[in-house]
């Protein structure tokens, strides 16, 4: 019997499996440490692996790996940030920070001072919108045309505005603000929301 099982076995090819195949284990690892895996139940991770034709012993060896890998830190950016605007301007809100790039004035006809005026106004409504106001800012960019004419103009109705006793990181700059020759004023600023 021995003689004719290895006479039949003599002239077939065999592919001999390792014990664990360590680039199935290694994918394996990476989905169980995965942000959005996690916190799946075991027996679904395990199901899933199953079905990629994981041995048993891969399996255990992937859980055993992923329960001592370093977990990747979730990215925030996926799970919370919204891309919203108001009033044609564009903003985002990010793990509790609404963060604004730009923000002019409606009229940009108006002088300096009353296009900062319309900006901090557009900036105290989009604040109420999202429950926060300026209290909460963290920072402040106020851009101008020109420091040396404007900011003499502006200083005294930015102090006025910015009453709270935490005021927030505060600059100027000096900027050609956009193509629109009469708008002299821009704000970009971060607050908790």
């Amino acid at each position: 019997l021995k003689k004719k099982l290895y006479s039949k076995l003599k002239n077939k090819k065999f592919i001999i499996m390792p014990d664990i195949r360590e680039e199935l284990v290694s994918r394996a690892v990476r989905f169980l440490i995965n942000p959005k895996v996690v916190d799946a139940p075991l027996s679904k991770k395990i199901e899933f692996m199953e079905g990629k034709d994981m041995t048993r012993k891969e399996i255990d060896e992937a859980l055993k790996r992923a329960e001592k890998a370093p977990k990747p830190k979730s990215s925030p950016l996926q799970k919370q940030t919204e891309y919203l605007q108001h009033n044609s301007v564009n903003y985002v809100i990010h793990n509790g920070l609404l963060i604004v790039g730009t923000m002019g004035p409606n009229d940009s006809r108006r002088d300096t001072v009353d296009q900062l005026k319309q900006v901090l106004g557009s900036i105290e409504a989009l604040l109420s919108k999202h429950n926060s106001s300026k209290a909460r800012l963290i920072s402040v960019r106020l851009y101008m045309r020109s420091i040396e004419i404007d900011w003499p103009k502006l200083e005294k109705h930015w102090k006025e505005w910015i009453t709270n006793e935490q005021s927030p990181a505060f600059s100027i700059f000096e900027a050609k603000i956009s193509a629109n020759n009469d708008q002299r004023v821009a704000v970009e600023f971060k607050a908790e929301v």
